[in-house]
């Protein structure tokens, strides 16, 4: 640390934006007021102040009027929805609060944000004074330097992480200041900035790596491969325009003054007062007892080291009691996790995936999730069955924004055998002290068992989570909940294996597709869990979630592998039994009626009960009289050929629907029937 001090630059739109999506919509007052968003900023915004302990304070906000970015390009963030009411209110106390704590506000018309943030950053380099921006937006990540460092909160607003120049590459293998061509590649669906088509995240890392930026690119597009010569011939042009829109200025027509940015004593009545209103009275105490603890006009903060955020940890002192009182251990573990996810999270929309292809990134992979204490996992395979699919690839995820995948099953390219994978692996899996998240977890628990991998430590399915926050929604896949959650838009699955005859397997698309893919599946449900654990303490259901339905999804799995033993002979004697039978009631039928006919044509039955033995109708559909067994039950006992069709239908579903159908469904392999138990169907 430099004797210049401290400069804590706040992006207040991201943050409050964040805030709003991570935390649930209908919090508000005692008199009603939305106060979610103001919530979510108040506590992320105290929280960084006590870890980074800034000499120095500034926010910045955007301004409603058009930027130069609006004013150069129509579309720049066309396709963002509007900003909901809810917020829209919001804004105002954030101003408030943030007056306050005595911090300064920097906005300038017809500049973002960013800009703001930009500038006052490369100001403050300048000056000799270090500088830590706190936002939400990975953008601001082209603005660091030495001296220049973001924090961005990564899987929630307890977790932040801290992003320096080596970081930066480790992220993107690209230097800061490379990202604006990187994204001009790319392009930015949040911000409706084009890039090129065919060019992707991979792909775009490599060319601004080996040439350095954008322009050099375009100048050797003759050395470049087929592929993206193609691609980028004709959109120079584009790329050029959304590499001006997504680089951030640092000249904007703003001066910091560091006295009046100075960290000042809050004017504590005005907070209280505040407080009050919004209902956050239980924030004085924490407002006092940390980032503001002691300090009056005369006492300001020294400044330190900024503290390391680490990892969010879910099992507080539990370390030590995994064995003998594993069970217990674990419960208390499940219940620490899910009372740090209920905290809120932030949402990244997009998600860097680094595929693990060589036995070097593997042991990264291997150490970066044993020092974890929260992972989310996914399995990419060949069938919807997960007793009869081939294992395709594994993706992982401990922080938003970020996973890895390795592939292990694909009919081409660079990758590990599925020996080497599984054997590094298998104690993370198998750890019953690293809590796991994912979607629909029991298909990942059957998948990996047909290669003796039996996954400890499940602790958060996100399908579960959702179906118990509203039991009523049909919208239970993960793309639908990304969607209705966080505002994500996943890739379907058809697009990568096709429709009906032209659909294909997981492992004949291509790795750095299906990577794409399977990342975002693990990134996604790990950001879920955080949003879902705070919905499911709303509803006052976490305790039926830890606590029945979580240690039921490991029985439910054990039991669909087990199978059901089934004694063929006996079914195929059933099976003729009733064939028999129902052969003699067709004759009683038929002898009634005259003549054969389809007894379960609605029409043909139709005419023989209401206009033949004028029996009373029930029921006008519109094709005519319904004779559904509603109908057929009001009539028995009017006349025997009544139950007869009865008897001879439910002959034929019990006959058609397990008798006959029950031997087909054996599996070879192990000679058993394996039937789906779903926890997500019946309220």
């Amino acid at each position: 640390m430099n004797n210049h001090g401290r400069l804590m630059l706040i992006d207040g739109h991201a943050l409050v934006h964040r805030a709003f999506h991570a935390l649930p919509e209908d919090l508000s007052s005692a008199s009603g007021e939305p106060t979610n968003a103001v919530l979510g900023f108040v506590n992320i915004l105290l929280k960084e102040i006590e870890t980074v302990n800034p000499t120095h304070i500034v926010l910045a906000m955007d301004r409603p009027s058009p930027t130069f970015r609006h004013q150069e390009y129509a579309e720049y963030k066309a396709t963002r929805p509007k900003t909901p009411l809810k917020l829209v209110s919001q804004f105002a106390r954030v101003r408030e609060i943030t007056d306050a704590l005595h911090i300064p506000i920097y906005e300038v018309d017809g500049f973002e944000a960013d800009d703001v943030l930009g500038t006052l950053a490369a100001q403050a380099e300048r000056m000799g004074v270090e500088t830590v921006i706190l936002t939400g937006d990975l953008d601001a990540l082209q603005l660091v330097s030495d001296s220049v460092h973001v924090r961005t909160p990564a899987r929630g607003f307890q977790s932040t992480t801290t992003y320096d120049p080596a970081a930066v590459r480790e992220r993107y293998g690209l230097e800061s200041s490379q990202l604006p061509d990187w994204k001009a590649l790319v392009g930015d669906t949040s911000d409706n900035i084009p890039g090129v088509k065919g060019i992707g995240g991979k792909s775009a890392t490599q060319l601004i790596a080996q040439y350095g930026n954008l322009e050099n690119v375009f100048s050797h597009l003759d050395e470049l491969s087929p592929k993206w010569r193609e691609a980028l011939r004709g959109a120079q042009e584009q790329a050029l325009q959304s590499k001006h829109l997504s680089q951030i200025v640092c000249d904007a027509p703003v001066t910091i003054d560091l006295e009046r940015a100075s960290r000042a004593a809050p004017d504590r009545a005005r907070l209280v007062e505040l407080f009050t209103e919004l209902s956050f009275e239980r924030l004085l105490d924490r407002l006092y007892a940390g980032a503001f603890a002691g300090q009056d006009s005369e006492n300001m903060p020294v400044p330190a080291e900024p503290h390391s955020s680490g990892q969010l940890s879910l099992f507080a002192d539990e370390q030590d009691q995994v064995s003998g009182t594993q069970q217990e251990s674990r419960s208390t573990a499940v219940a620490t996790a899910l009372e740090l996810l209920r905290e809120t999270a932030g949402v990244s929309t997009t998600t860097h995936t680094v595929i693990v292809d060589d036995e070097g990134k593997l042991e990264a992979l291997k150490a970066a999730l044993q020092n974890s204490e929260r992972i989310a996992f996914d399995c990419e395979t060949t069938s919807t069955d997960p007793l009869a699919a081939r294992l395709v690839g594994l993706s992982f995820a401990n922080e938003a924004g970020s996973a890895w995948y390795v592939p292990v099953g694909h009919t081409e390219g660079k990758q590990l055998s599925i020996e080497t994978v599984l054997d590094s692996l298998r104690p993370i899996l198998e750890n019953v002290s690293l809590f796991k998240i994912g979607h629909n977890l029991k298909y990942d628990l059957n998948a990996l068992s047909q290669y003796d991998v039996f996954s400890n430590g499940i602790g958060f399915d996100t399908m579960i989570a959702a179906y118990l926050v509203n039991q009523e929604a049909r919208g239970l896949s993960l793309s639908s909940l990304a969607q209705t959650r966080l505002g994500i838009e996943m890739t379907p699955i058809e697009r990568l294996i096709g429709k009906g005859k032209d659909q294909i397997t997981m492992d004949l698309v291509p790795i750095d597709t299906v990577s794409d893919y399977a990342g975002a599946d693990a990134d996604v449900s790990l950001q879920l869990a955080d949003r879902l654990a705070v919905e499911l303490e709303e509803r006052e259901v976490t305790n039926l979630f830890r606590d029945i339905e979580m240690p039921l999804v490991p029985v439910l799995a054990a039991m669909e592998r087990e199978g059901v033993a089934l004694n063929t002979s006996v079914l195929t004697d059933m099976s003729r039994e009733m064939t028999e039978v129902m052969g003699r009631l067709e004759v009683q039928i038929f002898d009634v009626a005259g003549r054969a006919f389809n007894i379960n044509s609605t029409q043909q039955l139709s005419q023989l009960l209401f206009n033949q033995l004028k029996l009373p109708p029930g029921r006008r559909t519109k094709t005519g009289y319904s004779t559904d067994n509603e109908v057929l039950e009001s009539l028995r006992g009017k006349h025997t050929v009544v139950d007869a069709i009865l008897e001879f239908r439910q002959l034929m579903k019990l006959k058609n629907t397990y008798v006959d159908a029950l031997p087909s469904l054996i599996n070879p392999r192990t000679g058993r029937v394996h039937t789906d138990f779903n926890q997500t169907v019946a309220s």
